[in-house]
């Protein structure tokens, strides 16, 4: 997604269950006679309380699970620290140093986490969130996947990333967009003589803009798509310059979010929420906040994730 401090995104997973010797996902309710899926979660994250340490990955996290009224969903914090590195706090006003962080200390985060997981039915959904760029998703989910594994040999867990840019129908197919802007991050030499001094040319990007006008829009996003992606891949041209990343802000409900149309291979299928939701003092979001948001958004999404089962 697009740089800007503290960008705070969210990612959808479909998670399925399979079974050796059975092609596709099975039906939660013919996972265990002992055990539902949504159990076995809720079990698990809460023996995470007391922390993981990858040394390996000079990673530490910790669930920390928050009450929830809706039915079959776990939410909370996934407290995540990294560390490994010496570097010197300053001040912002001032410039001065106010610590010196060593190498042993760990900078800790709280990553919002939700889990929907019916009794029945093949397919359940996850969300997860990322700070900066930073993201727990694939610790979590490895930990996940190899502890379920171990525990029923013939099952497997699978997490399968849903894709804003695949949609195929609901409510993100129908979201109005209301700005688009285009990206290059290295333009030509030629091209980029024309606006700014030659010497500086390898030292800006190029950003195209469209925007609808006031309480107007560009048009559904499932139009936008159509016109931008070719097998996924896009491309555009415009005054001879080639533009590959795009973002397009769109409206979900009452929120805008921003999604990466194409050119994000790091950050592809992150939503960007930062104009969705309040934020702590801290800079971090507000959990009920965010909670609501995602609450907004897993109404589109579990229309694609159904989809994408067919």
């Amino acid at each position: 997604m697009r740089e800007v401090p503290n960008s705070i995104g969210l990612r959808f997973y479909r998670i399925t269950v399979g079974r050796n010797g059975i092609k596709g996902p099975i039906l939660f309710e013919n996972f265990s006679k002992r055990k539902s899926v949504f159990k076995w979660f809720g079990e698990k994250l809460l023996t995470l309380g007391d922390g993981i340490d990858r040394d390996d990955l000079q990673r530490t996290w910790y669930i920390e699970p928050k009450e929830c009224a809706e039915i079959s969903t776990l939410h909370g914090l996934v407290n995540y620290g990294t560390y490994g590195y010496a570097s010197d706090i300053l001040a912002k006003k001032s410039s001065e140093p106010v610590y010196r962080r060593r190498a042993t200390d760990i900078e800790q985060i709280p990553l919002y986490y939700r889990f929907w997981l019916p009794n029945s039915g093949k397919y359940g959904l996850a969300a997860f969130q990322s700070f900066s760029g930073k993201s727990c998703v694939t610790a979590i989910q490895d930990y996940l996947k190899e502890d379920f594994s171990a525990q029923y040999p013939e099952h497997s867990l699978i997490f399968k990333k849903l894709m804003p840019t695949e949609v195929r129908g609901g409510e993100l197919q129908t979201a109005l967009v209301k700005k688009v802007t285009y990206m290059q991050k290295s333009p030509p030499s030629d091209s980029a003589d024309r606006y700014v001094d030659p010497s500086k040319s390898k030292d800006f990007e190029l950003e195209l803009v469209v925007s609808a006008k006031r309480r107007r829009s560009l048009g559904p996003f499932s139009e936008l798509l159509g016109r931008h992606l070719v097998d996924g891949v896009g491309l555009l041209e415009f005054d001879g310059i080639k533009f590959n990343q795009a973002r397009a802000d769109i409206i979900v409900g009452d929120k805008k979010v921003t999604v990466g149309l194409f050119g994000y291979n790091t950050d592809a299928g992150v939503i960007e929420i930062n104009d969705s939701i309040e934020l702590r003092s801290d800079g971090h979001p507000e959990f009920d906040s965010i909670t609501e948001c995602v609450d907004d958004l897993l109404v589109a999404i579990d229309k694609l994730a159904r989809g994408s089962l067919k």
